[in-house]
């Protein structure tokens, strides 16, 4: 592994929390989306489970960031997760049982579920020693990763559907064989295969044992109905637990993952910042919790309170930015400019917020920038301590909005502080 990440840009450290939310006084006064979301005619159809499981698989996905975290930082990392009370972290089979004792070593209380793909594409041809080491690691799951039949014949050409049928069956036998506490077995690229293949073998994966099929759009071609439909289907045809595991390629991640749980799935996979090492990237974490307690009345037990903590703590160990209107985390959700919008929101935020940045971990923020006015700059200057005679304001708003101009972007504090120098 590489030399470690040094975390210079860090906003907070992530303590270890109790498994309790860390503000715990009245929620649902700080959630502000109205009433028609909960009417009965609304909500007709929504057949959600009363216990619904995440699984954060930032830590699968380390093996393809762009850069080389060591078994430290993983801990780093799988601490924040456990901070927000994470049930299940995800993590490929790849030197897992290393990570997993040190990350236990440090207190962390997940469970583990460890990624094992048991075909050749990937280049692990020995799959039944990756399935080993994570159970003489700790593993809580076993999650066999079995990839589409059109996949797979690229990789081993020759190899029918039933070929693939039959290591994915393989694989769930040999781990449960092997001593794995519970396996989940994962089939890639789900919306793009035969619904009748994935019954079968997934009914077949249950009655060896398997505890649940998680449905993959890997390609991110699903519309929400069709989520909602194989969820139906396979929950019934199968008896087993599903979960889904949304991508963004039509912006539907989030979209399909709320839908699914609607139509009863059991669980879902997410990570932080909705990252994925191509394309448009995962259902984010921080949207589908949020989604989840605002709008359907859901509280799944996360602390909301540390969702930003561990957004901005990813960013900067992975060198994926949190973009600038990344929902939920990002500091533009809870920023304004304009005076009509000040005068409202400095006496009663749930004029403007679907819910308090509270709850996130968040604050208001005046921006200061091309539209800002008197209101808004004396309350930037108000709540950086800073004093001018009055007649000066007008001529600060002025200097803001041709110095934004100019940038192209809003100032920063710093750069706002020296404007405001300037003109004094």
């Amino acid at each position: 592994m590489g030399g470690g990440f040094l975390f210079k840009n860090v906003r907070t450290n992530i303590p270890r929390q109790e498994r309790t939310r860390v503000n715990t006084v009245k929620v649902k006064d700080k959630i502000y989306v109205g009433d028609l979301n909960f009417l009965p005619e609304v909500c007709t159809g929504e057949n959600f489970k009363e216990n619904i499981e995440l699984v954060e698989i930032t830590l699968r996905e380390e093996v393809v960031y762009d850069v080389d975290l060591t078994i430290k930082d993983k801990v780093v990392l799988a601490q924040a997760l456990d901070a927000l009370n994470i049930p299940v972290i995800q993590m490929h089979s790849q030197g897992a049982g290393e990570v997993m004792k040190a990350c236990r070593d440090a207190g962390v209380r997940a469970k583990f579920e460890v990624l094992s793909r048991p075909y050749n594409p990937y280049g692990f041809k020995d799959w039944k020693s990756e399935v080993m080491e994570a159970i003489k690691g700790g593993a809580d799951r076993i999650r066999p990763s079995i990839t589409t039949p059109r996949k797979w014949t690229m990789g081993e050409p020759g190899v029918s559907a039933e070929g693939v049928a039959r290591r994915a069956l393989e694989d769930v036998k040999f781990a449960l064989d092997s001593g794995a506490k519970e396996v989940t077995i994962g089939f890639t690229d789900s919306p793009r295969m035969d619904l009748s293949f994935l019954v079968d073998v997934g009914g077949r994966a249950v009655e060896l044992g398997a505890s649940t099929i998680v449905i993959n759009d890997t390609v991110g071609v699903a519309k929400p109905s069709l989520i909602q439909h194989m969820v139906r289907t396979l929950a019934k045809a199968t008896g087993g637990k599903i979960r889904v595991h949304c991508h963004n390629d039509f912006g539907l991640a989030t979209a399909n993952t709320l839908a699914a749980l609607e139509a009863g799935a059991d669980g879902a996979e997410t990570v932080i910042n909705g990252a994925d090492p191509a394309r448009s990237g995962i259902a984010p974490v921080a949207e589908v919790v949020m989604a989840l307690l605002c709008l359907y009345n859901k509280d799944i037990g996360i602390v909301t309170e540390k969702l930003t903590e561990a957004s901005f703590l990813f960013a900067d160990m992975s060198g994926i930015p949190v973009a600038e209107q990344k929902p939920v985390v990002a500091d533009r959700n809870w920023m304004y400019k304009r005076d009509h919008i000040m005068r409202t929101i400095t006496k009663d935020e749930s004029i403007q917020f679907p819910f308090s940045p509270s709850l996130v971990g968040q604050k208001f923020q005046v921006g200061m920038g091309r539209g800002s006015g008197v209101v808004g700059v004396k309350e930037k200057l108000r709540l950086l301590g800073i004093s001018v005679p009055e007649e000066r304001v007008p001529d600060i708003v002025k200097a803001v909005t041709k110095d934004a101009i100019e940038r192209k972007r809003r100032l920063t504090d710093d750069e706002f502080r020296s404007l405001v120098s300037s003109i004094k």
